[in-house]
């Protein structure tokens, strides 16, 4: 099995906003696939995301975790 594909979205904060749904559900998406979708933001552990069903499920990084990723 080949490693999954890595994708990457960029987000400010997880308030409450049509945006941000729409990249939850696509991050819900990709997962079902062969992909590992995470989103990036300023600050992941401040924000709320048990909204969206997706909210807790997705990884998220901050942006100087994401610098070192390899």
């Amino acid at each position: 099995m080949s490693k999954p594909i890595r994708v990457a979205f960029l987000l400010d904060s997880f308030m409450i906003a049509g945006g941000v749904g729409v990249i939850l559900e696509h991050c819900a998406r990709l997962r079902r696939s062969e992909f590992e979708p995470f989103i990036i933001t300023r600050d992941p552990a401040r924000g709320h995301r048990a909204w969206h069903p997706a909210g807790m499920a997705v990884q998220t990084l901050s942006f100087e975790a994401a610098q070192s990723m390899s």
